[in-house]
């Protein structure tokens, strides 16, 4: 039968079991079934730990779990087509082909007041995570102790409820099945889902409990308020079974948007509220800064276990008027000129404003005329109307007739205030704006130089008013003086003005200044006019004085040369000026250091000795050239002025040039010894140490007898015994190096020569004197004579220094032994005692290939293994040589 599915084996053995035992169980009076009519389907179980279950049973009904076993002895005993083992072996799957592996429940624990109803859904789900449609689920709901809750329904495919405590369901396409329950009174109702498709134990059914409460609420609904005002809210809480108000339950209020900013109870977004004892709790929202807009205020009802029982969000709106004012005017008026202005104020909120006044507040440069309506009240800086309410979407708009009496930006600006305090504004800027005026000057365009010239000077007042003490003040350049200025109110004073007391808009007035030119150049003249209103303008007039203008130029081919080189100066002679320049003297002044040599074109001498040139005429931006060339005769600076002298004016032009003194410097650097068969290489360093740039700079290594040639850097060639180098340019200071390496090959010393030539004939030797070595060489041993040795016998030391050159002596040997203090020295020949040392006087030389030999008696006092240690240096090494010989001392 589908009832056993997914049991273990034993389990079923064991329900079998009980079935064959229900006949035996019944004839001892423990359980029964029938009721008082003798009908079968009233089931009634006594079986200790057990419940009681009285209900009728419909036909195939399944008891609660915790009847199970008077259950199947009750069905085992009815017959009939409608018992309920029959009926689940008729209750099949639809969809055989799904085999669901995980069963799920939701909410998992919930509250809810008694008398209402609850709904769990139930989630069935394939190996995959897919919906296993048409799965079997079986609802229990526990019915032991003081469980409460029965089922109203079920919701699926082939939903069946056998009782309020048991029914089956399938799942549908979604592998959605869903359980409504309710209960009359407090408590908990358990539930279980089981599935028993699910093979395995662990995870085919699911649990739920839903909390029952003798506890309901009634919320505030949403709400309209004004901006700024208080708005209570009271949540009340009774009981359900009889409507009596619950005191002390929680209340948690929290505004859930805070836009506009709102407290709670003045504490804060959240409050915390006990009900008093008719079950109310009532806070108060407040806005922090009045403003219109929605606040969400959650409310919740909070059970004695802190969950939250009720919950209920409502939006609380926040109304205001909205006084918009358009104030709309000319952004120009003319000086003393009028032009209607309009006030529109609206109501564009969502509440009536109440007792609406508008004030427009008049600025000092305008003022009002008249007004339609007229106002309640003006004054000359304000006038107010009085506009009553004004409805939502309502609007009022005046007009203003202004005259502007002052000139600048004007701003004005309307005010609309409702009783409640709201406000609009709005303002519009008129800039008051004075005459124009329009200035004009004329002169002639060119005078030569003494010449009078006339300005004439036109004024208009274009604008849209009169200016009024208006001043016209004309100035003169420095190269035009003063003649006359008729009508001038400054007399012959410069600079010239003229007054005028008023100007009316087209008028026009004429001025004229008589003048001489008294400097060339172009010669602005500038007029201005100012009006009391600040209304201004301005004109120049250029007049060009031309007369002639001579400059001169100098220049040398170089600025630097070295000593002996020549130079060429070029002298230019310009007439920048627009009248030609005639007889123009020109000089140039020979200076110390140099040698004149020629001069284009040929000049005379005056009488110091210095070349003279004469220019009959010169035509205006015309210009003319001299040539002087001449060769450096000492060095150092060489200063050559020019003078050119036009119309009684002298001008100087000079250039300077230094003429160089060359030089150069070697130094060649490198080890002074090399040993035979040893290379050595060397650096060779040329540095112009003069004033001039060198070129071809060339240095040159004669390589001496006793070396060889071995390589030179890659820019060196040699040929014989000479490597040359090819440097080229250097610059003042600048230095280049090369290097060439050596092999000695003969002992001895001798002395290797560099040279460094120049272009300009600047050259440099360097000497460095080598010494070729032969190879020195030394080896030191010291060696006991006896070995082992036992305290109380004798034995010695024998030490051996060798020079191992072939070619070369050692000198100033000197060795020293240290002998251990387990051994006493009996004898050393040759060598100097001191506590356990031997020092030897030095060897002055020891020849190639020479030997000496150094012998130490010794008697041993005391058993150990000692090591003796003999020490040489020798003036050809930089180092110690020290050799060990270890001893064995033993006790016979």
């Amino acid at each position: 039968m589908h009832l056993f599915a997914g049991k273990t084996v034993p389990w079923i053995i064991g329900i079998v079991a009980l079935l064959s035992l229900g006949g035996l169980i019944a004839a001892m009076g423990l359980t029964g079934w029938t009721d008082p009519a003798g009908a079968p389907g009233l089931v009634k179980s006594l079986a200790p730990g057990f419940a009681d279950q009285t209900e009728p049973a419909p036909a195939g009904a399944r008891p609660a779990p915790g009847n199970f076993a008077a259950s199947l002895q009750a069905n085992a005993a009815l017959a009939g087509p409608d018992t309920i083992v029959q009926g689940i072996d008729t209750f099949q799957p639809q969809n055989t082909a799904v085999t669901p592996t995980a069963v799920s429940i939701a909410p998992l624990e919930d509250w809810n007041p008694i008398r209402s109803q609850h709904t769990f859904t139930i989630t069935v789900q394939d190996e995959n995570g897919n919906p296993a449609d048409g799965a079997e689920v079986e609802i229990i709901l526990n019915r032991f102790g003081a469980a409460v809750g029965d089922i109203v329904s079920l919701d699926g495919n082939n939903p069946r409820k056998v009782d309020n405590a048991f029914g089956r369901v399938m799942t549908d396409a979604n592998g959605e099945a869903t359980l409504t329950i309710t209960a009359t009174r407090p408590g908990d109702t358990d539930v279980t889902a089981y599935v028993p498709q699910i093979a395995d134990a662990d995870s085919h059914k699911v649990f739920a409990v839903k909390h029952w409460v003798d506890m309901q609420a009634e919320f505030p609904g949403d709400d309209v308020n004004l901006v700024g005002t208080d708005h209570p809210m009271a949540v009340r809480v009774f009981r359900v079974s009889d409507g009596s108000p619950l005191a002390d339950v929680e209340v948690l209020y929290t505004i859930l948007e805070d836009n506009p900013d709102g407290s709670l109870n003045s504490s804060g977004n959240s409050v915390s509220l006990r009900t008093d004892d008719d079950g109310i709790a009532e806070a108060v929202l407040r806005q922090v800064t009045p403003q219109t807009g929605d606040n969400q205020v959650s409310i919740a009802v909070i059970h004695e276990s802190g969950d939250a029982l009720f919950n209920r969000v409502i939006t609380k709106e926040w109304r205001a008027p909205s006084l918009e004012v358009d104030k709309q005017g000319p952004d120009n008026l003319g000086l003393f000129k009028q032009s209607d202005y309009t006030v529109t104020v609206t109501n564009s909120g969502n509440r009536v404003a109440s007792d609406v006044t508008l004030t427009d507040a008049l600025p000092a440069g305008l003022s009002l005329v008249s007004s339609t309506p007229a106002p309640d009240r003006a004054s000359a800086t304000s006038a107010t109307w009085n506009l009553g309410d004004l409805d939502p979407g309502d609007s009022v708009t005046i007009t203003m007739t202004l005259s502007a009496t002052v000139i600048g930006s004007q701003v004005n600006r309307a005010t609309a205030i409702s009783s409640e305090g709201f406000t609009g504004e709005d303002d519009s800027t008129t800039a008051v704006i004075p005459g124009s005026l329009s200035l004009t000057k004329t002169a002639p365009t060119q005078v030569d130089l003494g010449d009078s010239l006339t300005y004439n000077i036109s004024l208009s007042n274009n604008g849209q008013g009169s200016l009024t003490n208006l001043v016209v003040t004309d100035t003169l350049p420095d190269g035009v003086s003063l003649a006359s200025a008729p009508g001038a109110t400054s007399g012959a004073a410069v600079p010239v003005q003229w007054s005028i007391a008023r100007l009316d808009p087209g008028d026009s007035q004429s001025f004229t200044v008589n003048a001489t030119a008294q400097s060339t150049g172009d010669q602005t003249n500038s007029v201005a006019v100012t009006s009391a209103e600040g209304a201004t303008a301005s004109a120049n007039a250029v007049t060009k004085v031309v007369a002639s203008d001579v400059s001169v130029a100098k220049s040398v081919n170089a600025s630097e040369v070295i000593l002996g080189e020549s130079l060429t100066y070029t002298i230019t002679v310009t007439n920048n000026g627009d009248g030609d320049a005639t007889n123009v003297r020109v000089v140039d002044i020979i200076p110390n250091g140099l040698t004149v040599t020629a001069s284009d074109p040929a000049a005379d001498t005056d009488a110091d000795g210095n070349l003279l040139w004469t220019i009959a005429s010169l035509a205006a931006g015309a210009s003319t050239s001299f040539t002087v060339s001449g060769d450096t005769a000492s060095p150092g600076l060489i200063t050559n002025v020019s003078q050119v002298t036009d119309r009684g004016r002298t001008l100087n032009a000079e250039v300077q040039s230094t003429a160089l003194t060359p030089g150069i410097s070697l130094a060649k650097t490198g080890n002074a010894a090399v040993y035979i068969g040893g290379e050595r290489t060397y650096t060779i360093t040329a540095t112009n140490s003069g004033e001039a740039p060198l070129s071809g700079v060339t240095i040159t290594d004669t390589i001496p007898a006793g070396l060889t040639y071995v390589s030179s850097d890659s820019n060196g060639s040699r040929s014989g015994n000479t490597v040359t180098w090819s440097v080229g340019d250097l610059a003042v200071n600048e230095s280049a190096a090369v290097t060439v390496t050596l092999r000695g090959v003969t002992a001895g010393q001798v002395t290797n020569q560099a040279r460094v030539t120049t272009d300009q004939n600047a050259d440099a030797d360097a000497t460095l004197d080598i010494t070729v070595l032969a190879t020195p060489g030394a080896h030191l041993s010291i060696v006991d004579t006896s070995d082992p040795l036992a305290v109380g016998e004798e034995g010695g030391y024998t030490i051996t220094v060798e020079n191992q050159s072939a070619d070369s002596p050692i000198t100033n040997v000197l060795v020293t032994v240290v002998v251990p203090t387990e051994l006493d020295i009996l004898s050393a020949e040759g060598g100097t005692i001191s506590n356990n040392q031997v020092s030897y006087a030095a060897i002055s030389s020891l020849a190639a290939g020479q030997t000496q030999t150094f012998t130490i008696s010794v008697r041993a006092n005391a058993a150990n293994d000692v090591v003796a240690s003999a020490t040489m240096n020798y003036d050809e090494f930089s180092q110690s040589i020290t050799s060990q010989e270890g001893t064995t001392i033993i006790e016979r």
